[in-house]
């Protein structure tokens, strides 16, 4: 029985790389990258974040301007999370958008002081990472996209203009 379950798992965890952050590496499925679990935190923040901005008016990164307000923030975070989805399992073509964020999201985690701000609560993981300062860090933008890329991520849509 164990095996069959194992075999479940891994076969969801192959349509879902951000619930695969949350096992083990040798639960996980060998496709594409699998954030980490502090990575998968970051992100979900991010997107929280990103959503409630979105409903207050305000300028976001990731959400399109086709997109209705009227959604609710967990139609807009669905969307998102699914698009970050495709980018993690390697599809081509992510928006410039998604590849950069996930970028963003994965040196920051690198670079937080204490991981464990972004473990359970939001809040606390939100002031952890305004206080990191990427852009000032070439090696963990180096060691990002070298595990980007040997995961087999589509980085091309980082070179031309934003969608």
């Amino acid at each position: 029985m164990k095996m069959k379950y194992g075999l479940c798992l891994r076969i969801l965890l192959a349509s879902s790389p951000l619930l695969g952050a949350m096992l083990p590496a040798d639960a996980r499925a060998t496709e594409g990258y699998v954030p980490d679990a502090v990575q998968a935190f970051v992100l979900e923040t991010v997107l929280a974040d990103e959503a409630q901005a979105f409903h207050e008016g305000h300028p976001t990164s990731l959400v399109p301007a086709s997109v209705s307000r009227a959604r609710s923030d967990a139609d807009v975070m669905a969307d998102l999370r699914a698009e970050f989805d495709r980018f993690y399992r390697g599809q081509p073509k992510p928006r410039k958008e998604v590849a950069h964020m996930a970028i963003l999201v994965a040196q920051t985690a690198l670079l937080l002081p204490d991981r464990s701000a972004c473990s359970t609560d939001r809040v606390r993981c939100h002031q952890a990472v305004m206080g990191v300062r990427t852009r000032e860090d070439e090696a963990s933008l180096q060691a990002t996209l070298r595990a980007f890329q040997d995961a087999g991520l589509d980085l091309t849509t980082l070179s031309g203009p934003a969608s």
